[in-house]
């Protein structure tokens, strides 16, 4: 089943590509949409978006589509870790996404289905309460509008809840389509099924042909030329899954929630054309290539069916994330000494649609204005690069074993040991799915070795099969 969201995304035949442009943004989801619309807003009216697949085709209409500065417990951490101050940062800048999302329906003309929702992290943990309520300081001294509840009104019990008002969720590909459509009437160009294969000082190079650009931003989920500034150590990649359920009735969910653990559930309402209310409950995420042998979407069904024993499933689908070590996004210039003019927006943390705005907001100030005042915050060049030192061990580990993996014996019950064509980490065989998963950096392969997910550019080879 494909997610309720997806469809295509409608776009104008763009002119032959080549010559020189002002701003070139590779990646045509929401990030790199919003990227163009803001720069040609700005009054950079040469801007060209180069997609691999289809406009609006890769993660958008795969997310739950909710706008929420409200991410798990992310300012406790962040005023510990770097601040106060940052923490405030990183709350205005998320909730002025929000407002902005809402001021672009309105001057564009966008029906997506906005709605004003109030965002809820819930804990089932008792243990978990003084988490919770440190986390309640933190959001309200960031600057946002919390307050503790010992209940959500969700059909399970909860220890205790902390709600932020005045967030939001919307339809994710009804507000790229009005995007894409605000954007080409400024001028962008939009160049679909047009792969880069290399980027070097400014010049972008495609399989249909060369593009000269002033400025480039690499827009995709996880960044091309990961090696330049050390990206495939600093991100890692991990999977979760949603069910939508009609005849939720009254227990359609008033509020977006989720767990604070990240194993738990999510939950949002929304509405379709064909089956009217919905309730997207999402969870189970892990770390890509990992626990391949699980039943994912049978479990999260069971979980459903306790919840909402007379509801119908209607879609499921699954989706990738790219993570930060500190869980703080990478927006702004890139790592690279070798390539001014070069910009990046990755590392999302599973927040990806709210993300999206503030990468927009971010760069393209920093291109036209250059500065923005909240680039300290997500800088890829931030003091210790955003990495922490568990974590980025645990990461460093499953590279290590990856490259070993399979080089004296098959480690399947396959027989087979294919290796990704990224950085050659041993793959796994994800039989939930039926896809070949790398657990070193998130790439994903179908059983015939074509490409799910990046970073991986190169198909599988059939000669791969073997040690």
């Amino acid at each position: 089943m494909a997610s309720i969201w997806q469809y295509k995304v409608p776009v104008s035949e763009p002119p032959p590509l080549g010559g020189v442009c002002d701003a070139a943004i590779i990646g045509g989801g929401m990030t790199g949409v919003l990227c163009a619309l803001r720069l040609a807003e700005m009054g950079v009216r040469d801007v060209a978006v180069l997609e691999q697949g289809l406009i609006g085709g890769g993660t958008t209409p795969l997310t739950t589509g909710k706008l929420t500065a409200q991410h798990r417990l992310i300012y406790s951490d962040l005023s510990e870790s770097r601040g106060p101050s940052i923490a405030a940062a990183y709350a205005r800048s998320h909730t002025e996404a929000i407002s902005d999302y809402a001021a672009l329906c309105g001057a564009y003309g966008i029906s997506c289905e906005y709605e004003s929702k109030d965002s809820v992290v819930y804990t089932r943990d008792p243990k978990k309460l003084p988490a919770l309520r440190l986390e309640s300081e933190a959001a309200r001294a960031a600057g946002l509008a919390v307050c503790f509840e010992p209940q959500a009104p969700l059909p399970l019990n909860t220890a205790g809840a902390l709600r932020t008002f005045n967030q939001a969720q919307f339809h994710p590909v009804k507000f790229l389509e009005g995007a894409v459509r605000a954007a080409s009437g400024l001028g962008v160009r939009f160049y679909e099924h047009t792969r880069v294969t290399d980027i070097r000082r400014g010049l972008i190079t495609t399989g249909k042909g060369k593009l000269r650009a002033q400025k480039i931003i690499i827009a995709t989920r996880y960044p091309l030329l990961d090696k330049w500034g050390m990206y495939f150590l600093r991100l890692y990649q991990s999977r979760s899954y949603v069910v939508a359920l009609a005849n939720t009735g009254a227990d359609t969910p008033p509020v977006m929630a989720v767990d604070e653990n990240k194993d738990g559930l999510s939950f949002r309402s929304a509405r379709h054309d064909k089956h009217g209310p919905l309730t997207l409950l999402g969870g189970f995420a892990h770390k890509t290539g990992t626990q391949g042998g699980q039943p994912h979407f049978a479990k999260l069904c069971e979980a459903a069916r306790k919840l909402y024993p007379n509801a119908r499933l209607v879609a499921r689908w699954s989706a990738q994330d790219c993570i930060t070590h500190d869980r703080v996004p990478y927006i702004g210039p890139h790592s690279s000494p070798r390539h001014d003019g070069l910009y990046v927006a990755a590392g999302f943390n599973k927040w990806g649609m709210t993300s999206a705005m503030v990468a927009a907001n971010i760069l393209s100030n920093v291109i036209v204005k250059g500065f923005s005042p909240y680039l300290e915050v997500y800088s890829p060049k931030r003091a210790g690069s955003g990495i922490k030192p568990g974590s980025f061990i645990k990461h460093a580990g499953l590279i290590t074993s990856g490259l070993t993996q399979g080089l004296y014996r098959p480690h399947d019950e396959r027989g087979v040991c294919p290796r990704c064509t990224h950085m050659r980490s041993a793959l796994h065989w994800n039989s939930d799915e039926e896809t070949w998963d790398c657990p070193a950096h998130g790439s994903r392969f179908d059983e015939s070795g074509c490409i799910i997910e990046t970073p991986a550019q190169d198909f599988l080879r059939k000669e791969q099969e073997g040690p």
